[in-house]
């Protein structure tokens, strides 16, 4: 009789630690199986995207080809209408091409989400109703008893791939980092994207957890406890996300974004209500970022004043550089790539830091600046033809030839003056967005371009262009019929430091004017001409504006002969070594200002003092308050000119040069 009971315990032991293994019982799986849900989103397509060839879709798998929706992840129901799933799965403070979500059943059934009543991206928790239901709907049953060392089952959209269990045990309970008025359940289950918003279950098939998180470092996820789901509001959503920042060198300003929004409500009233919350909020924190730190950043900066009133520029477009300490400032060249794909579509290109993407549009002959200004979807198409722009599908590129006109259109001056148009093509098949900001020169169009996913226009993208556009220094370049054009364009697309600049051409001379001095008649008879360079920089005397501090006019090409007119400014004690002794011989006309022809490298110049000397009063942040500035006039040609030549040239250019 002992030796039955012993027996008996024995089994029944056994029968107990199988009731808890890796591997979830069958019969369990096929009672929760119908509660749990794919979270899906409808395939899109762009109708007005052309590819240079028909995309493959026949040659796509089974299920690829046939399956009309993405899955993205998990839901379940809680009761006969009500399911759970996890907020960041329906982010409904983010913009999206995607309108509408559905839950998809196992049996394939297709229903539209309808009402929401809880939502809070701080518990990463939503709560929802359908428009429509399954035939039949099975709800699974919540149990706020959990222990360390329990076995669990992340059930879920593995991947996109169906449901799935895979089981694991609870490893520890770890605070939610805010203010720790909850702890995770941290599972060591396989948790895979699509995953989220699933059920963390015990072997009895009862929810303990919604899972939220997954560990890219190790095998421990995260599942939000079942008891904080009562936790979550029914009368407002409640939108948290934690440090959002604006930085700048080494200094910083984070803070937590938070709103409310009533609830019960539809997806669309819930996004109308957040989508544009976020973008406004960075706004906001970017202003007070910059009037925390005024005194330290462009252009309030003393050391920036200093540091760029001793900068050379530059006749190509430019970067306004910092170092971490923000002590030294400097104007750093972009260097531009020439890409030809045809005589209609030669373009300068290069990649970036502030944008992905500088290009420099050259229009073709006989073509109109200000047509191609007003031509976005030219002007996006062309540099997506230079870059090969295409579209993976069935292990292919499927090159684009056309993106079509853009979906909205934006034109805005920055406060330095300069007009632009930003154009936002968004893309459905995968929810990304291109942006293209444009302004014109006389040498053809600047743009720059980003390709983001379409979340990002809503995340502050516009208030962070329309800052940092400011520390980008443009070109202003070309031909004397390139700038007669450009001159000519509407009042508003002229830049606000060449409103007085003109230029105007006769027969054998060009007459070129500005606020600060006037060339008469200047000879412009000789083949090979070059460009007229207008060479712009921050305006010290003010807050934020430009100014043309210097002309390079470019006589003859090749071999490279003109003059160079700019203003020099007196440099303070911190400046470098080498600028310091330059304003010294500069003042006392020595060394290389001496006035006569010199070699520099491969070639002559010859620099001289013109006009009479000034001062510049600086802004008020400034650890002084004004310096003195000069006009250099400086000619140069080639090595192997006679240096009288040289010294004609210049003496005729210094002749038709006149200040007021």
């Amino acid at each position: 009789m002992k030796k039955i009971l012993n027996l008996f315990f024995i089994l029944l032991i056994t029968s107990c630690q199988q009731e808890e293994s890796i591997h979830l019982k069958k019969k369990v799986i096929k009672s929760i199986y119908p509660a749990i849900v794919e979270v899906v989103i409808p395939k899109q397509e762009d109708k007005d995207i052309v590819y240079q060839r028909p995309l493959p879709f026949d040659q796509l798998d089974f299920k690829e080809r046939n399956d009309k929706y993405h899955a993205i992840g998990t839901a379940f129901f809680i009761n006969d209408t009500k399911l759970i799933s996890a907020a960041h799965v329906f982010p409904v403070e983010e913009f999206s091409t995607h309108g509408e979500y559905f839950i998809r059943t196992a049996t394939g059934e297709v229903h539209a989400l309808k009402t929401i009543y809880r939502y809070s991206t701080y518990r990463d928790l939503i709560e929802f109703d359908l428009k429509s239901y399954p035939n039949k709907v099975t709800s699974l049953q919540l149990n706020k008893e959990v222990e360390i060392g329990d076995m669990v089952y992340a059930v879920g959209n593995a991947q996109g791939e169906g449901i799935s269990t895979r089981g694991g045990q609870v490893s520890t309970f770890t605070p939610e980092p805010v203010e720790g008025k909850w702890n995770y359940i941290r599972f060591s289950s396989p948790a895979s994207p699509g995953n989220s918003g699933g059920p963390l279950v015990n072997y009895k098939g009862e929810v303990v957890g919604v899972i939220v998180m997954k560990n890219n470092s190790e095998n421990l996820n995260y599942a939000l406890p079942v008891s904080e789901i009562s936790s979550a509001s029914l009368k407002s959503a409640n939108f948290f996300e934690r440090k959002l920042k604006v930085q700048d060198g080494m200094q910083i300003l984070t803070k937590d974004w938070q709103f409310q929004s009533p609830l019960p409500a539809t997806f669309k009233e819930l996004r109308k209500a957040s989508a544009n919350k976020k973008h406004q909020f960075y706004g906001e924190l970017i202003r007070e970022f910059k009037k925390k730190n005024e005194k330290l950043l462009f252009p309030y900066n003393p050391r920036y004043r200093d540091s760029l009133l001793n900068q050379s520029l530059y006749p190509n477009l430019s970067i306004l550089e910092k170092d971490t300490a923000l002590h030294n400032w400097y104007l750093d060249p972009i260097k531009l790539k020439k890409i030809s794909v045809s005589k209609e579509n030669i373009l300068y290109h290069s990649k970036g830091e502030v944008f992905e993407h500088y290009i420099l549009f050259k229009k073709e002959k006989g073509a109109k600046l200000l047509t191609l200004f007003k031509s976005p979807r030219l002007l996006l198409n062309r540099i997506l033809k230079a870059s090969g722009a295409h579209r993976r599908m069935a292990s292919q590129r499927i090159p684009i030839e056309d993106y079509g006109a853009p979906d909205e259109e934006e034109m805005w001056k920055d406060r330095l003056g300069r007009s632009w148009m930003t154009s936002h093509w968004l893309t459905q098949y995968n929810n990304t967005i291109f942006s293209l900001h444009c302004t014109p020169t006389p040498e053809g169009i600047i743009c720059f371009l980003d390709h983001n996913y379409a979340s990002q226009k809503l995340q502050g993208y516009m208030h962070f262009v329309k800052e940092n556009i400011l520390e980008i220094n443009l070109s202003y370049k070309g031909s004397v019929e390139e700038w007669l054009e450009f001159l000519k364009l509407p009042k508003e697309l002229i830049p606000r430091f060449l409103k007085d600049f003109s230029l105007a051409k006769s027969k054998n001379s060009i007459s070129i004017s500005t606020k600060y001095w006037n060339l008469k008649n200047l000879n412009w008879s000789s083949p090979g001409q070059g460009p007229i360079n207008v060479l712009i920089s921050y305006d010290p005397s003010q807050k934020m504006a430009m100014t043309i501090h210097g002309l390079e006019v470019i006589s003859r090409k090749t071999p490279e002969e003109g003059f160079l007119l700019i203003k020099a400014h007196e440099v303070s004690e911190l400046a470098s070594d080498e600028a310091i002794d330059r304003w010294e011989n500069l003042i006392n006309k020595e060394g290389p200002f001496n006035g006569a022809v010199q070699q520099r490298g491969d070639e002559l110049r010859l620099r001289k003092l013109v006009g009479p000397r000034s001062k510049v009063s600086l802004l008020q942040q400034s650890a002084r308050k004004s310096v003195k500035a000069q006009w250099i006039l400086s000619c140069f040609s080639p090595l192997n000119s006679l240096k009288k030549q040289l010294s004609k040239r210049c003496a005729k250019t210094s002749q038709v040069l006149s200040f007021p």
